[in-house]
């Protein structure tokens, strides 16, 4: 896992460089950008099904990406 991407926040897999997918957040050592990851989630699919379809990945990056959605909705709410 060694690359010069800069780490979101405190997370190992998650990266937000602004040189790397327009600056949006990502998953480490993927061109697979969180949202996706979160809209694939959100239609039904699996972390196999994700992985045979675009590239594989950890499951640690998965719960990851879950955090990065429950952290956002609660900094909406705060800011609300």
């Amino acid at each position: 896992m060694k690359d010069n991407l800069l780490a979101y926040k405190d997370y190992k897999w998650i990266v937000k460089d602004p040189n790397y997918l327009n600056g949006n957040l990502a998953i480490r050592g993927t061109r697979l950008p969180v949202h996706m990851i979160l809209q694939c989630l959100a239609e039904g699919m699996t972390l196999q099904e994700i992985n045979d379809t675009y590239t594989a990945f950890p499951q640690e990056a998965l719960a990851e990406a879950l955090l990065v959605a429950a952290d956002a909705v609660r900094e909406a709410d705060v800011a609300a």
